[in-house]
């Protein structure tokens, strides 16, 4: 199906022609054979893939690398690269086999990493396509820019950076005609702010008398009572004796979508209650408190709260959201938008938009994410692009804290400049240039705290505290404001928001902020 040929370091001289032997590679339906430059052929087949077909190959340095097609139903392109080996190999970009313990995966649809420790050979990229991927550059440093079609006909370029000695540690970035992604590090969580459409963009509440001020109804079913708070409001009360149900219809939630769902437990004396989107179940809740998470409808589109059958307690304060601005990476954990966020195009002509307007009452959440509790000795790294015109408020860029402000990391900008907090190890505010695009990264990783702006290291302390937070409302991460909804980002923008499990290197940020300031 295709034919490469590469000439290697130190190949041997041909004596009847005084060129050096090349090394051929062979895109064939059984694999891809090597015809080495000492004669000797190996093999590299599709262990796991038994049906694909290899279509495209070619050398990227002393690595080959090649794109399949996959022979059922409409198709899809995997893709793979690997050193070349000393013997036959079978290739699987889901499970290691032979030889291969080393390999990264990558999907199309949602261009992430996906990693596992190992040795020399690397497998980065398992790409969702009607067949039509295609390897447009193999450029230095082990850089891949792929181009294809999604399954929803979604034209994308990714551009793949690997790390070779790291898998775990590479990076892609996706480009679309809706959205930039900017470089994903490694175990990417989040990556958001990404949009080109510069529609403001608006959230709202799907749950009715979330808040059963006076009345049960539109909820319906089980034993749940509607009872005065004391103060003006009410509440559903659920005595223990049997499990019971109360639930509402019409809330507007789609099979298949993620939405946000907030819901106080109070005076609980015993046993534990859940939230549900249709069939999905959220976390079993088994004390008081207001908690938050993500939940995938599934089944049904109904919103129910169950009380097992000795649950004796109330519930109040229920909220369903829907995650409006989304989540490039391949979690799709997006954000909750409360009011209206402001959508403007990040310079003049540019198709990439910034994130303003934040207020008390405009603002980004994202939900309780379990992905994101590191604990003591867990990495974990911001990145986002800011502009402010000028200082004139104490104000946060983000907040990802515990109830009642514990467990915090958060940035936030006073007058003396911008300040990363952690309530034991705080690095204290340095300045920056005004009206203008920054960049800055945020690094917890190996019991040290850094701050970077524009890809240069500004201070580091030390830093091994617990990160983990509790499920409750306050222990998201929310974006243009801080845990209590205050000192909200008046006068500034933001652009490419993401969260990683990695830590990137420092020559990594560097290399993000150099490519990502054209944008």
């Amino acid at each position: 199906n295709d034919v490469a040929m590469t000439v290697l370091p130190n190949s041997p001289i041909d004596a009847a022609t005084g060129l050096p032997v090349p090394t051929i590679a062979v895109a064939t339906g059984g694999g891809v054979s090597v015809i080495k430059d000492d004669g000797t052929v190996v093999d590299l087949v599709s262990g796991t893939l038994s049906h694909e077909t290899p279509m495209q190959v070619k050398f990227i340095g002393d690595k080959v690398f090649w794109l399949g097609q996959n022979n059922y139903d409409d198709g899809w392109s995997s893709a793979f690269t690997a050193r070349i080996p000393s013997a036959d190999v079978a290739l699987n970009y889901n499970t290691g086999a032979g030889s291969l313990t080393k390999y990264t995966s990558f999907e199309w649809s949602t261009a992430s990493f996906r990693s596992t420790n190992g040795s020399d050979i690397l497998i980065p990229i398992a790409m969702e396509s009607p067949r039509t991927s295609v390897l447009l550059e193999a450029g230095k440093n082990d850089e891949l820019i792929l181009g294809g079609k999604g399954p929803d006909d979604h034209g994308t370029v990714v551009k793949v950076v690997e790390n070779l000695s790291d898998p775990d540690s590479g990076m892609i970035t996706q480009i679309a005609s809706d959205f930039a992604t900017g470089y994903q590090v490694g175990d990417i969580k989040l990556a958001t702010l990404s949009d080109t459409d510069d529609t403001n963009v608006t959230g709202a509440e799907l749950v009715t008398n979330g808040t059963f001020d006076s009345v049960k109804s539109p909820w319906v079913g089980g034993s749940w009572a509607w009872q005065t708070d004391g103060s003006g409001g009410g509440w559903l009360r659920n005595s223990a004796g049997s499990t019971s149900t109360t639930y509402q219809t019409g809330t507007g939630i789609a099979v298949g979508t993620k939405y946000g769902v907030t819901f106080t437990v109070g005076g609980r004396t015993a046993g534990n209650v859940t939230a549900y989107l249709g069939s999905a179940a959220g976390t079993v809740r088994s004390a008081n408190g207001t908690y938050s998470q993500i939940i995938t409808c599934s089944g049904d589109t109904i919103l129910r709260i169950t009380g097992n059958s000795t649950f004796d307690g109330y519930i109040d304060n229920v909220s369903v959201r829907l995650l409006a601005e989304e989540d490039r990476s391949v979690h799709g954990n997006g954000l909750q938008v409360f009011g209206t966020v402001t959508k403007t195009a990040v310079a003049t002509g540019a198709d990439l938009v910034a994130y303003s307007g934040f207020s008390a009452s405009n603002y980004l959440r994202q939900p309780y994410n379990s992905d994101l509790q590191v604990g003591t000795a867990g990495s974990i790294a911001f990145t986002f692009w800011f502009n402010l015109p000028d200082f004139d408020t104490a104000a946060y860029f983000f907040d990802r804290a515990h109830t009642n402000g514990g467990k915090r990391i958060a940035v936030y900008i006073n007058e003396n400049g911008i300040n990363v907090y952690t309530p034991d190890s705080a690095i204290p505010g340095f300045v920056f240039p005004y009206d203008v695009w920054n960049q800055l990264t945020v690094v917890r990783s190996d019991g040290t705290l850094r701050v970077y702006l524009n890809g240069i290291l500004k201070n580091s302390v030390a830093n091994d505290e617990d990160l983990n937070t509790d499920g409750s409302v306050a222990s998201g991460l929310i974006l243009g404001s801080r845990y209590s909804v205050d000192n909200f980002l008046v006068s500034g923008s933001m652009s490419l928001f993401r969260v990683s499990t990695t830590a990137p290197t420092p020559e990594q940020i560097a290399k993000i902020y150099e490519d990502e300031k054209f944008l």
